[in-house]
């Protein structure tokens, strides 16, 4: 799936996790990346010099920007709230206007926003064709995605992806990586735990098949809408638990009761940990997109040895 002419791909909030890995995967496709944050020091463009100069011509534009709802080094206050919020929709409408303001726009513009639009449920499967929910993070991605549907679809092709709890590599640093990182230390140290009941749907994706339906969304013309970014084969967290644990040789002892959950992280971040979609990607697999990871096992034991597997081809994600 190797492009004939080099074309560039401009990524919001491309220095992220899944930024950067994206990033790698689409030059080796060929593309140049151009990377879009809020200061110089960190990609090659800044948001306000999107503001004040317009968008550069570009083929394809990729939004995901956003600061994390779960951030445990900022104390969830109203201040914080409206924090991710704006960084959310003011960054997607800013950058919206441009792309619609653009006398040669983009072929293509694909937004990311999260599972947790669905809300929580231990009874319901969610296709794409699915509602909003009503919790805090189920609103927040709703307005997301309602400022990236301001698109002007009568000129450029829009897609739109709903990402799962992203696995990336095991042994990344901890700071900027995902969730994997962070839980494999307290397993490493015989603390591994389930957080509440463990009952709850875990809807996981491994990092190599987002960036793979990220890059199949420019090339198949055909795609357009929603498309669920999460593993076919969905598991409960307890299962994913022991499943990681499995991996490392290590047990899982302990189960951190929702109320630690709460007072730790605040009511409206808790469902996030605590609470589960089952998330099928119904629309995903129709396109014809293949994980390549589609077990969990299996997908574990390569970000297990993820660097020693590919660590020249992936040597400089790890060092920005």
């Amino acid at each position: 799936m190797h492009q004939t002419q080099q074309q560039t791909v401009l990524i919001g909030g491309g220095s992220g996790f899944v930024g950067r890995f994206l990033k790698r995967h689409l030059e080796r496709q060929g593309f140049i990346v151009l990377i879009l944050s809020r200061s110089v020091q960190r990609g090659d463009l800044t948001w306000q010099q999107i503001k004040e100069q317009g968008l550069p011509e570009c083929h394809a534009v990729i939004n995901l920007a956003g600061k994390h709802i779960l951030d445990l080094r900022r104390r969830w206050n109203e201040a914080y709230k409206n924090e991710v919020l704006s960084s959310r929709i003011e960054t997607t409408r800013l950058l919206v206007d441009a792309i619609n303001n653009s006398p040669k726009p983009p072929a293509v513009f694909i937004s990311a926003s999260g599972k947790c639009f669905y809300g929580t449920s231990n009874s319901k499967s969610f296709v794409e064709t699915a509602g909003p929910g009503h919790d805090f993070p189920g609103q927040l991605c709703h307005q997301w995605e309602n400022a990236a549907s301001c698109i002007d679809t009568s000129r450029i092709r829009h897609v739109h992806i709903r990402l799962g709890i992203v696995l990336g590599p095991m042994k990344d640093k901890l700071s900027n990586t995902g969730i994997v990182p962070l839980l494999r230390l307290p397993f490493l140290f015989g603390f591994g735990a389930k957080f509440g009941t463990g009952k709850q749907f875990f809807p996981w994706v491994h990092i190599d098949d987002v960036c793979s339906l990220f890059i199949k969304s420019i090339f198949d013309n055909e795609m357009q809408g929603v498309y669920n970014a999460v593993s076919p084969n969905i598991v409960s967290q307890k299962i994913f638990m022991q499943q990681f644990a499995k991996t490392l040789h290590r047990p899982v002892f302990f189960r951190i009761p929702e109320s630690l959950v709460r007072f730790v992280v605040s009511e409206d971040r808790m469902p996030v940990l605590t609470q589960g979609q089952h998330v099928v990607p119904d629309r995903t697999l129709q396109s014809g997109f293949k994980f390549n990871h589609a077990h969990l096992d299996d997908a574990l034991e390569h970000l297990l040895h993820y660097h020693n597997a590919i660590e020249e081809k992936y040597n400089d994600c790890y060092d920005q």
